[in-house]
């Protein structure tokens, strides 16, 4: 009796430090804001066979800075050894580091912000090297075609005179910004390779100096209509009779008298800013945060895009299956999205809301335990458009 006393009373104790582990660990996930990864992952039972496997690789862009993140899940069936981790974008080695895995421990969660620099054109790689005792090694590496390289913004400066707003919207642009400057005793307005280059946003400062030639101003406003250019335009008062034709880019009339400083303008696909600057010596000083968000508000015509994707592209029998998706700038209003998953008789097979990591601000679904055969996915918002479709086939064993 004493013996069956202590048992019980060992058990008691062990489960109440269990509990109090748990809530410990779910109260420091809450406080730092981090998803809770276990979610992606399911209770398996240890098998007879000794196996490493990559379970879902999720990857998805850095929406508060650059780079992207990469998760992956992985598990561990008996190993208890130490493997390599590879990571290549487009075969270039991102990262190689240890993973030690511990036989009793199945489930295995890695994220890893990578460099802008390596953003992938084509694809990502995740490689894990084979172990000695490993029984299936088909299993160990994932090739993700994804491209998430955005062509960055081409902006042109065009100057007609240096000055202290030049050095302001120079220090904005560390790259990508090709730098004409128009000679004022020049008869010609030659700008070499502008013509050609398409580009997202130009800056006119303190240009033109002198009349524009009523040629030069029609092929220039048509270089902006079929590129889709933004425009700025940085002038003082001395320039005003130069600048009376470019007026209506600014929606001001060519005649109207210049009383705002500084004027925003949209139509259609078309924005504009515009700077009167009575005192350009000051530029810099007072209005160097106007034109930097002239130039934010300018550039951010892109519309809402959402792409989905699955986590890999080969399942299994009684795999999880993880389909998630990002917009191509930040989310701000977090639209809703459902998953459906239909079978080849197009009947509704499966159906998830998808859920947002409030982190990565990406969406996701999970849908497990999948029978063999061919399926097609619908990614829906609450009006029934649909944002994605897509087909994948569960195939009988890894083996």
């Amino acid at each position: 009796m004493i013996f069956r006393f202590k048992s019980l009373f060992f058990l008691i104790l062990l489960f109440g430090c269990n509990n109090n582990a748990s809530n410990s660990k779910t109260e420091i996930i809450s406080e730092k804001l981090v998803f809770n990864e276990d979610s992606f992952q399911h209770e398996n039972e240890l098998s007879d066979g000794f196996n490493l496997k990559i379970d879902n690789v999720i990857i998805y862009p850095n929406s508060l800075g650059e780079g992207f993140f990469l998760d992956i899940n992985f598990s561990n069936y008996n190993l208890n050894d130490v493997s390599m981790l590879s990571i290549l974008s487009d075969n270039q080695l991102v990262l190689n580091e240890s993973i030690t895995l511990e036989s009793k421990k199945v489930d295995y969660f890695k994220r890893y912000l990578i460099s802008e620099e390596f953003l992938p054109e084509k694809n990502i790689q995740i490689i894990f090297s084979s172990l000695k005792e490993e029984n299936n090694i088909n299993d160990n590496r994932i090739l993700v075609e994804r491209n998430l390289k955005i062509n960055s913004k081409k902006i042109a400066l065009i100057s007609g005179q240096l000055s202290l707003s030049t050095k302001a919207i120079k220090e904005e642009f560390q790259k990508d910004l090709d730098h004409y400057f128009v000679l004022p005793y020049e008869d010609f307005i030659d700008l070499d390779n502008f013509w050609k280059t398409k580009y997202n946003l130009v800056i006119l400062d303190y240009f033109p100096l002198k009349e524009i030639p009523k040629k030069w101003f029609e092929i220039f406003l048509k270089k902006l209509i079929e590129d889709q250019s933004s425009l700025i335009l940085v002038s003082k008062n001395d320039q005003e009779k130069y600048i009376r034709k470019l007026l209506p880019l600014f929606g001001m009339k060519e005649n109207e008298s210049i009383l705002k400083n500084f004027k925003i303008y949209e139509n259609q696909d078309f924005r504009s800013a515009f700077f009167y600057n009575q005192f350009p010596s000051q530029f810099f000083n007072y209005d160097n945060e106007s034109i930097k968000s002239a130039i934010d508000w300018t550039l951010k015509k892109d519309k809402l895009v959402f792409s989905f994707y699955s986590s890999k592209s080969d399942y299994f029998k009684d795999d999880d299956l993880i389909l998630y998706g990002y917009s191509n700038i930040r989310n701000e209003n977090n639209k809703v999205f459902k998953a459906i998953i239909s079978n080849v008789e197009q009947k509704v097979y499966l159906e998830s809301k998808m859920f947002l990591n409030p982190v990565g601000n990406y969406y996701f679904a999970k849908f497990s335990s999948l029978k063999t055969g061919l399926y097609s996915i619908s990614i829906i918002d609450n009006n029934n458009n649909i944002f994605s479709e897509m087909n994948f086939n569960v195939k009988e064993n890894n083996k």
